[in-house]
Formats: structure tokens, sequence, C-alpha cells
């Protein structure tokens, strides 16, 4: 196809390779990209066209890491370009743009953002070298791409963060991005001994002496009958996470006035060991609400110990969004079928399908249609919630 003058031949070669590419699988895409792209050039504008709609039509079928091996391919054609552009050569920029541009499309999912992001600045980051001019707006929106990426998981509640006791920064740039690392950096060093997250410490710098003593008096202030507000309480829980009996008894305090669950912005503000703990909690208790339903002559006060109320629930469901949903779907659910609890089986589909569906994975969604599937023999289960 490379040598070829006649437009109507290289159309032909061009849709017999993907052919054997799309259809036959006898042919590795990636071998072909990378043919394609060596050997194509603008002397033969029409070969260059019609080699890259080949690698636009068939790099679907190649993995992330070739994907990102095709950009390198791509990057050293558009590198070699002169800079001054004959008219006759605009057409291959064209072209040339509209499959990096794909390539980088996060919709189409061919690579993820942060390997491009790293190849590009491997590739452009000395101070003499610059990508060429028909690639910078594009490498420019990767790059403004990456910050709003980095901002959904490098903080929560970005808005509402406020800078660090003797770490604010004037120009007031405390949360860009490192331009390098796409992460946010804070000069300086911070203005106390870092110390193991979650640990109140007995004689604190001054700088954090305030917010100690904050932490100290809310704690001391607790009681049932006045219960924390949720921000309150996901500060004790993140303070205490680590401290045994303290830890057990704000969860325990959580279980039993859990009239109004933590929200999922709350929950959002929670440190991983916090949250993995209280799911742990919430989870061992709704199965032991389910065991103690079939002992109808159990006191009631062991059952108000065991209730499990709607607050609880949608606690638990905001809580699934982190910790994923394997434990509650190979030990919750078959527990609470184990004993035939239908009310509160009802109750966790519902949580299901009403509260967290939309934000499961497509893989957790389908174990949980096989595990209903699996049950729905012995009782009827609205199953077409899950589907979707």
């Amino acid at each position: 196809m490379i040598s070829q003058t006649n437009p109507h031949c290289v159309e032909l070669l061009s849709d017999t390779m993907e052919t054997l590419v799309n259809r036959t699988s006898l042919i590795p895409a990636r071998a072909v990209c990378e043919v394609v792209l060596s050997e194509i050039s603008t002397n033969n504008l029409m070969t260059w066209k019609q080699g890259l709609t080949l690698i636009h039509n068939i790099i679907g079928a190649v993995d992330y890491k070739g994907c990102r091996d095709v950009m390198k391919l791509l990057l050293d054609k558009f590198d070699a370009f002169p800079r001054s552009i004959p008219e006759k050569l605009m057409p291959a920029i064209y072209s040339g743009r509209k499959i990096l541009n794909y390539i980088l499309d996060r919709n189409a999912s061919l690579m993820p953002s942060y390997m491009a992001h790293d190849e590009i600045q491997r590739r452009y980051s000395p101070p003499e070298t610059h990508p060429h001019w028909a690639l910078k707006d594009i490498i420019a929106s990767l790059k403004g791409g990456m910050e709003v990426v980095a901002g959904l998981v490098s903080g929560n509640m970005l808005p509402n963060l406020v800078p660090v006791i003797g770490c604010s920064n004037t120009a007031g740039n405390a949360w860009k991005l490192d331009q390098d690392k796409t992460c946010f950096s804070l000069p300086g060093r911070l203005p106390y001994s870092q110390v193991e997250p979650g640990v109140v410490i007995a004689d604190p710098p001054v700088a954090i002496q305030h917010h100690v003593e904050f932490i100290r008096n809310q704690f001391s202030s607790l009681s049932p009958e006045t219960p924390p507000t949720p921000l309150i309480m996901v500060i004790l829980l993140n303070s205490f996470h680590t401290t045994g009996d303290t830890y057990t008894m704000l969860l325990s305090m959580i279980l039993n006035t859990s009239e109004h669950p933590l929200s999922q912005d709350c929950i959002n503000l929670m440190v991983l060991h916090a949250k993995t703990r209280l799911g742990e909690k919430i989870r061992v208790q709704l199965m032991r609400a389910a065991e103690s339903s079939k002992h109808q002559q159990q006191v009631q006060q062991e059952n108000n110990k065991n209730m499990i109320t709607a607050g609880l629930l949608e606690t638990y469901s905001h809580l699934l969004l982190w910790l994923g949903t394997k434990l509650f779907q190979s030990q919750v659910i078959p527990m609470v079928f184990k004993v035939q609890e239908w009310s509160m089986l009802q109750n966790l589909l519902e949580l299901i399908s009403n509260r967290i569906h939309s934000q499961l994975q497509i893989s957790s969604r389908f174990n949980i249609l096989i595990l209903l599937h699996s049950i729905a023999g012995v009782c009827i289960i609205p199953t077409q919630l899950f589907i979707g």
C-alpha cells in the first residue's frame, strides 16, 4: 500500500487490511499501526491519508500500551515536520491531528490520560524542546483536562479547603496543580512534626494546639442524648480512628443514634481507614440483625441492640461506593436470604437499586445479577431493577 499511486488499489488494500484485523484477527492491529506509521510519508499524501484512516479504524483493537507506542510514532512524524509548512502539506497536518486527537480522547478510552501526559512531558520537558506548533493546542487541552481529573481525585470538597497554618500561599495558588507532576504541591515544611494519621498527640506543637483542643473539647462533650453534628462526628472519626476503645465508642454512637444518615459529602471527608472500620461495623450489625430475626422468642432488648434503621442503611450505601460490594454480595445478602428475612432483603435491594446502582461498576452490577439469579428460584426478586 505504501508504494502504490493508484487510489483504487490503495483503498482496496486498506479495506482488506482492516477486514483482516477487525473481523478475522489474523493480523495484530498494533503491528499494522506501527508498520503503517513507520512507512507512510508526506511525499505521498494519498497513502498518508489512507494510512491514518486505516489506523483510526483499527486502533480500537490495540491495547493501551500499544496505543502509547502508536502515539509516540505519530509524534515522531510531527517532530520531523518543518516549522514552516507548505500549503500543500496542510491536509497531512489535519489528518495527523485528527488521529492524535482520537488517541487522546478520554471518551474513546484507548489509553489512560496520565500515560499520555507522562510521555508528552518526557518528550517536551527540556527547555530547548518544544512540540510542533500544529500540536500545541492539542497538548494544552490534554494538560488542561488533567487538572479537572486531578481535582476530582486529589481532594474532596475542594472549594471548602482552607490553607494549612504556616503554609499559606500569598499568590493565591495553593491548590494549583504542579505542572510536571499533575498533583497539588504544598510549598515549605508542614508546621508540625508529621505524626501518625489519626492520632491526637499528647504534646502538640503550638501551630495546631488550638485544633487539638477543639477536638478534645468536642469529644469530652459527647453524650448519647446530644449526638454531635455529622461534620463534627467525621472530624472525631478521623482523629481517633487508630485509638481502639475511643473509636469503638464513636462507632457505637453512630449505630445507636442513626436516625439521620451521614451524607455522601461527610463520607468523602473520612479517611479510608475510618470508612473501612465503619463499613465493617455496619456490615456485622446487618448480619447479626438477620441472624437474630429467626429467633422469635428473643427479648426486646436484644432486638433493639441489633436494630437496623433506615438512616444506618443509608450511611452503609454511601460507604459501599468507597469500599465496594464484594463482602456485601458474598456475606450480607446470602445471610439475609439464608434466614429468610424477606423485609430486610427488600430493603437491601432497594438500597442498591435506588442509591448506588448508577455509580456501581458494570462488573459489580453483573455479579449482583448472578447472585440474585441463583436465589430467584426460591423467592420473587425484582431483578429488573438492576438492568441498565
